[in-house]
């Protein structure tokens, strides 16, 4: 029997954790260290730029997320228009404080006229819950689910043929 954190047996704790995708062992049981969160900030900002302005936009985005503090949490969701444009939405939610928030999205903002102005709004957690699965009225299952699965950001290239939609 083995006991597996961050000191003891690190490569084991990453595997079970989600590292590799297979199955290293039989768990008996965890440990998990909480902390109190009564109160998070949701944010929103929608751009509508054309394709070349868009793909500026988004990899200053790719870039930014993963260096933000890590009381920050984003993602960026861009679509296509009727009129040609893309239509790009970051949204994501904040434990810290709402001038530090601002703060981190400035540069972002600088970027490129929003077409509908930054929403920072600070809900109770379970109202945040609420805000991004939109409502309670799902049917309830308990799961594990992960989604770090893009291990670096898009190419250039990528970002430009994403873009071209």
């Amino acid at each position: 029997m083995l006991t597996a954190d961050a000191q003891h047996e690190p490569d084991l704790f990453w595997a079970c954790r989600g590292g590799g995708g297979g199955s290293f062992g039989i768990a008996t049981g965890f440990s998990f260290r909480v902390q109190p969160l009564s109160q998070v900030l949701v944010f929103g900002v929608t751009w509508t730029l054309a394709k070349s302005k868009a793909a500026r936009l988004f990899k200053a985005w790719q870039q930014w997320a993963p260096a933000t503090s890590n009381q920050i949490t984003s993602i960026m969701k861009v679509g296509s228009r009727s009129d040609g444009k893309l239509s790009l939405r970051c949204i994501g939610q904040s434990t810290g404080s709402e001038s530090a928030l601002r703060g981190e999205l400035d540069g972002l903002l600088a970027l490129g006229q929003p077409s509908s102005p930054l929403t920072i709004n600070t809900l109770e957690f379970f109202d945040a819950v609420d805000h991004f699965s939109g409502g309670w009225a799902y049917e309830t299952d308990y799961f594990k689910a992960k989604s770090d699965y893009v291990v670096n950001g898009l190419s250039d290239n990528g970002i430009e043929a994403s873009c071209r939609r």
